[in-house]
């Protein structure tokens, strides 16, 4: 059984680009319109940096996995035991249920776990969308802190 690599798996510098102003741009619509309370933690900062990564390489299976483990990460500095019933005041419960299960098909061995490579690349504009998703998800968690006074939050210098 040979192991062929998907169809062209490196990014243009242009596409790169095209990846890294729509990510901006979600980052962008996460902080908001509004006066920010925070600013994110140097870990926080880190884990949207590899985000911004692993998504501006078309790496969507990557991106899903990151997207959920970052956004864990926050919430479990929140002392949240329950992720869903922490997100829920912030209008972000159903993204998190959606994101955390997607991570779960993905890494763990279901109907719609990842089995076919070479499918895959045939299928790059719905796994493209989901990474979307997925990094809108994680990005409006991550930065939960800048917009909502939480008890973690960092405040801002004045």
């Amino acid at each position: 059984m040979s192991s062929r690599p998907l169809k062209n798996p490196y990014p243009s510098p242009e596409l790169w680009e095209f990846r890294h102003k729509w990510f901006s741009y979600e980052m962008g619509q996460a902080l908001g319109s509004g006066d920010l309370v925070g600013v994110s933690t140097k870990q926080t900062r880190v884990l949207e940096l590899e985000l911004e990564t692993v998504f501006c390489a078309g790496a969507w299976l990557a991106t899903i996995v990151l997207a959920c483990a970052a956004a864990e990460v926050y919430v479990a500095g929140q002392d949240a035991k329950k992720e869903a019933k922490f997100l829920g005041p912030y209008g972000l419960r159903e993204e998190w249920i959606w994101l955390q299960s997607r991570r779960n098909e993905i890494v763990h061995s279901t109907a719609r776990s990842p089995t076919d490579i070479a499918g895959m690349s045939y299928e790059q504009t719905h796994m493209e969308n989901e990474a979307k998703r997925a990094v809108a998800a994680a990005l409006k968690i991550l930065l939960l802190g800048t917009r909502v006074k939480l008890d973690t939050s960092i405040e801002r210098d004045a």
